[in-house]
């Protein structure tokens, strides 16, 4: 119950939200407080405009204020009496941002009762001086607006006047406590950009903005409209003609960076330097967005790092207002996470669940996670600590931009579309596999709901969108792609070398000493070499990274080396390296026995060095010698191999395993059947910070033809993102999806019967029922020339 009444000529407003089963003596201390009135002043309740027929203080107030028509104040003899209004249009807060930018849409975030913002009256007003004696110019009327040059150095003002709701619950005509003077109160809004001068948060989300409600500013600290930064939009000619066919279904997936990794000290000193500090703040690339968001003018979008400020201030109320519905979720004990949004034209929410995939009991959705949950501890404690959330949604796909109707009940189209952000933590690409397995699993599920409350339709269409923090040849991509991940994978060797990232200043520790994309491909190339012998037969290598092994004496010799200057000669001698000795060969021989044994450790008994030793050798080279450490690895690659002479055979039988790792994942059998293939064929990379850049971001489609968006021109980010007109350390990939049906040339997942003959070519090929086929390539990262790197994770982002 919200009661407001009158209680000045200029049409102000106080709201009371007293307790129904409460009695009205009780309410009328509150208001005291509220209104900081004296004890002494009297309340009564009447139900009618005079004195007579005062309410007994000891109603209850449900039962009270229903039938009152005035509340009347006596203080010494005077008398003060102001009508009551029931369920009137009331606007309890209004907020339109903190920082306005020529070009870039404002739209007010308000909190209503018994009205909407469809049934509001919006004026936007420019206001020149901070006195409330100042005039204003009415600029627009209307429910968003965009700053023009004529407004940069003002400030904007936005009027609000609500109306009710015809859903509104009012008493019925002329009934005791009814008015004619609903929609009567406005209230108009200055954003004031100190937070201590911010109103009490009365409803989740961020606190409201201060408000005045008789139209001047709040107070004299708000914010005036600044002109656009000089460089030009980069994104005007992103999506150039031709334009996206009838029918197309437009998706846009974007890491918008959270303020936590850039709006910090750490963001603006070492991952961002070469922005501008003011171009790095949450509600500046907030504007940015939005009118991105708004050029893209996607059907659905799949949106990661988003801050609640961020969702409630801005993106909510501009989706809503583009017709959007919108979902956020934030990841546990955090203020970010996921926001999916969708165009209720178009797309109609059928089902929907957030996936805890730090929750053991989200495991058992895959059988096979949990039983290496418990084989591998420290995968498990890994699991548990992240955090990662995903969003999966069910949605009926009620028509698509160009049709001219929706599809016809017995033609019923759903798609089955997820949203996730994969564990950032450069060491854990066995994490980001076993969550995309869950992922999987979880949309699999879905679609076999939906098949069994709706026998003989076709199977939904399916969309796996995000940041994966992992590029094209990793472990998760492959088994996303392939439906499957071979246990021969070398992610699972590097996920022995986990280590869980508990401060803040290990985090930026270990993002400054990890290894980069190049640099993370260049020692898996390394390893080869050095695990393959010239006499051996030919051999993949995912299989020598599994199994190779190096003889841990001559590969003390290159680690000696590691420490000293002058790089390692070859000798004509296959067993043995001769060097060149330089600075303190004994401090090079003590550092190097600590290292080896580190890489034994991670190895096997015999004391020969498997992929993952070496991995955990080839981080702690890189860690001491920094920018020595690509000089060191590229010279140990030009050494004579030295693998084991036990169980070094790189065949598939006889070849020695990987050490602990491989017993970890006996019995492994992660598979899905969705048959998705990749749809975002974005070249280059797609994030870029602390001088480090990747492709990590995708989304994944069955039984449509995709066409993605160009990636933006590397003339306006080449120096790094985010810059002053670029707002996040990720490029938005965009793609247009024309939905292939059963019949059409070229087949399609979509169909019951294209689905039927997938399976049965697994069947055939051994993989089992459900599975879809593997891909077969080539590791990319044997390739000098290759434009895919190896696995790497990249920390936050």
């Amino acid at each position: 119950m919200t009661i407001v009444f009158m209680t000045t000529e200029r049409a102000q407003a106080m709201s009371l939200q007293p307790k129904q089963d409460a009695t009205l003596g009780t309410a009328f201390q509150r208001l005291r407080k509220k209104a900081t009135l004296k004890d002494t002043v009297k309340i009564t309740l009447t139900t009618n405009a005079g004195q007579e027929n005062e309410i007994n203080e000891e109603s209850l107030n449900k039962d009270a204020w229903k039938s009152a028509r005035a509340i009347n104040f006596i203080d010494d003899g005077n008398e003060y009496q102001f009508p009551i209004h029931y369920n009137p249009p009331f606007l309890k807060s209004i907020s339109i941002g903190r920082r306005h930018l020529v070009g870039c849409v404002l739209v007010p975030r308000l909190e209503l009762e018994f009205s909407s913002p469809e049934h509001a009256r919006v004026v936007w007003k420019r206001c020149h001086q901070f006195d409330p004696t100042s005039t204003t110019t009415t600029v627009a009327t209307g429910p968003s607006y965009v700053p023009t040059a004529a407004d940069v150095g003002a400030s904007i003002l936005c009027e609000v006047t609500p109306h009710p709701h015809p859903s509104s619950p009012h008493l019925p005509p002329g009934a005791p406590g009814t008015t004619g003077a609903l929609g009567e109160f406005k209230r108009s809004a200055l954003e004031a950009p100190n937070p201590s001068k911010r109103a009490p948060n009365t409803r989740g989300g961020p606190a409201a903005s201060k408000a005045t409600t008789d139209g001047s500013p709040a107070d004299a600290d708000v914010p005036v409209v600044e002109a656009f930064p000089d460089e030009a939009w980069p994104f005007a000619g992103r999506l150039a003609p031709p334009a996206r066919n009838e029918g197309a279904l437009r998706v846009c997936s974007y890491n918008l960076l959270c303020d936590h990794f850039c709006d910090c000290e750490w963001g603006r000193t070492c991952l961002y330097p070469y922005c501008p500090p003011a171009a790095l703040s949450g509600h500046y690339r907030a504007r940015l967005q939005l009118r991105e968001l708004e050029h893209y003018d996607a059907d659905l979008l799949c949106l990661q790092e988003v801050t609640s400020t961020s969702f409630y201030s801005y993106l909510e109320p501009a989706l809503a207002l583009r017709g959007y519905r919108a979902w956020f979720t934030a990841r546990s004990r955090s203020s970010w996470g996921l926001c999916m949004a969708w165009k209720a034209e178009y797309f109609e929410e059928r089902a929907s669940r957030v996936l805890q995939l730090s929750d053991r009991a989200e495991w058992s959705a895959a059988p096979h996670v949990v039983a290496m949950a418990d084989q591998w501890p420290e995968m498990k404690d890994a699991m548990s600590r992240s955090g990662t959330i995903a969003q999966v949604a069910l949605l009926r796909w009620k028509r698509a931009a160009g049709d001219d109707a929706g599809s016809a009940e017995g033609e019923e189209r759903l798609l089955a579309v997820s949203n996730s952000h994969l564990f950032g933590n450069p060491d854990g690409p066995h994490i980001r596999i076993v969550q995309s397995a869950l992922i999987a699993a979880s949309l699999e599920r879905l679609a076999a709901q939906h098949a069994a409350q709706d026998q003989g339709r076709a199977p939904p269409f399916v969309l796996v969108c995000g940041d994966t923090n992992a590029s094209r040849d990793s472990g998760a991509m492959e088994f996303l792609e392939s439906g499957e991940v071979k246990r021969t994978h070398p992610d699972w060797a590097e996920g022995m070398c986990y280590r869980n990232l508990v401060t803040k200043d290990e985090r930026e520790e270990h993002w400054h000493a990890g290894l980069t994309p190049d640099e993370h491909a260049e020692q898996r190339r390394a390893f080869v070499a050095l695990a393959s012998r010239p006499q051996d037969p030919p051999c993949s290598a995912d299989r020598v990274l599994e199994g190779g092994q190096l003889d841990a004496k001559l590969l003390h010799k290159l680690l000696v080396r590691a420490s000293l200057e002058a790089p390692p000669r070859r000798s004509t001698d296959a067993d043995a390296i001769e060097f060149t000795v330089a600075g303190d060969e004994d401090a090079a021989e003590s550092q190097a026995a600590a290292d080896l044994a580190a890489a034994v450790a991670a190895g096997d008994e015999d004391g020969s060095v498997c992929y993952a030793g070496w991995f955990a050798l080839a981080q702690g080279m890189k860690a001491r010698n920094g920018e020595g450490y690509s000089h060191w690895i590229r010279a140990v690659a030009a050494s004579p191999p030295i693998p084991a002479s036990v169980g070094a055979e790189p065949q598939a039988t006889g070849t020695k395993a990987a050490g602990p790792a491989t017993e970890r994942l006996k019995g492994l059998d992660l598979r899905h059947g969705l048959g998705l293939s990749i749809a975002s064929s974005v070249e280059g990379a797609t994030f870029s910070a602390g001088g480090k850049r990747a492709l990590v971001d995708f989304i994944l489609q069955r039984g449509f033809e995709a066409r993605a968006a160009p990636a933006l021109d590397e003339r306006h980010w080449g120096g790094g993102i985010p810059t002053a007109t670029v707002p996040s350390d990720h490029l938005a990939i965009i793609v247009d999806l024309q939905a292939k049906y059963p019949g059409d040339a070229g087949g399609g997942c979509c169909g019951a019967a294209a689905l039927g003959r997938s399976t049965r070519m697994c069947a055939l090929a051994g993989l089992g029922e459900g599975a879809a086929a593997p891909r077969s390539r080539a590791p990319a990262f044997l390739s000098e020339n290759s434009d895919r790197t190896g696995t790497c994770g990249l920390w936050a982002s």
